[in-house]
């Protein structure tokens, strides 16, 4: 497949020249992004910087979207229910997917012309009880873990323009879907979609079927992203992000991480490094890194989270 390829140098260039079509936000909306989780080893600007190009692309692409949309609508005389132009945001645990969405939906909105949300796919994981009825426990963030049809239903929903959405949420304080009830959200213009799982094919039975019957997630995708990094840079920031979550949730009885509150930090990172090797990278090897492929753009990035290459699809 032909791919454009920008390097480092050529990316961070675009970053700085600035944009005609989106604006920078304040660095305080990224706060939460730069305090030690996930990509806290860089600043709100570096993160404003890395994304700005790849935010005035979808800009530009939505726009065009409801400028067919509309020509649609004059021609057919449809209702002015303009669906949102679905982004999908998707690679490794925590490659940094949920940290790109953010950064996009803060520069996306910073102009006050966009409504833009963020929907993970997490919150569509069945719960730890369903998972353990069906014998998941052990599987779970693969593909016959998540509740397809519920997040198939979602997506249509998105997509026939309804005013009103909802989504279950995931908490991973936790480590269960449902603890922080359920995201309701007004029609956005842009959904950015994140998950591992965007661009999977269903799980055996949910796929298409030979009389055109069944969907996949990726079906509601109108531009998709898939953010990656070496595995071993991967393992290190899944490691640090449970350190991280563990250390947010201390003294939080009802935090799945009490159950480690004996551990020493060298058991738990054992623990953590287990969980990897046996649920993790099986994941990423066999079900995730092959719908590489199938992405519009990939972001390469380094072990400091700083983009290393961006791919771009042609045609």
């Amino acid at each position: 497949m032909d791919r454009y390829e920008l390097t480092a140098q050529q990316w961070s260039r675009l970053g700085h020249e600035g944009s005609d079509v989106v604006e920078r936000p304040a660095a305080s909306a990224l706060a939460d992004l730069v305090d030690g989780d996930g990509d806290g080893e860089r600043s709100a600007e570096s993160l404003i910087d890395a994304h700005l190009p790849l935010a005035e692309l979808l800009a530009a692409l939505a726009d065009q979207e409801r400028d067919r949309q509309d020509e649609m609508g004059r021609l057919f005389a449809l209702p002015n229910r303009l669906p949102p132009f679905v982004v999908g945001v998707t690679g490794g645990v925590a490659a940094g997917k949920t940290v790109t969405a953010k950064v996009l939906e803060a520069i996306l909105t910073a102009t006050g012309e966009m409504r833009v949300a963020v929907v993970s796919t997490d919150g569509f994981l069945f719960s730890n009880r369903e998972l353990e009825t069906r014998g998941l426990t052990d599987r779970k963030g693969f593909p016959e873990s998540y509740d397809h049809a519920g997040l198939i239903t979602f997506l249509s929903a998105v997509k026939a323009g309804q005013r009103q959405l909802a989504a279950p949420m995931y908490d991973h304080v936790h480590y269960d879907v449902g603890a922080d009830g359920e995201q309701t959200l007004p029609r956005p213009d842009i959904l950015i979609l994140e998950g591992i799982n965007v661009l999977q094919p269903a799980p055996a039975g949910e796929g298409p079927t030979a009389d055109g019957g069944g969907l996949l997630v990726s079906d509601f995708v109108d531009f998709s992203i898939y953010v990656d990094a070496d595995e071993p840079d991967i393992r290190t920031w899944f490691l640090r992000r449970l350190q991280n979550l563990r250390a947010r949730s201390a003294g939080d009885p009802t935090s799945f991480f009490a159950g480690f509150e004996s551990f020493t930090d060298a058991e738990f990172l054992a623990m953590g490094e287990a969980v990897w090797q046996a649920v993790n990278r099986p994941n990423l090897e066999h079900h995730i890194a092959p719908t590489r492929p199938r992405a519009d753009l990939i972001m390469e990035k380094a072990a400091d989270h700083s983009v290393r290459r961006v791919l771009v699809r042609r045609g």
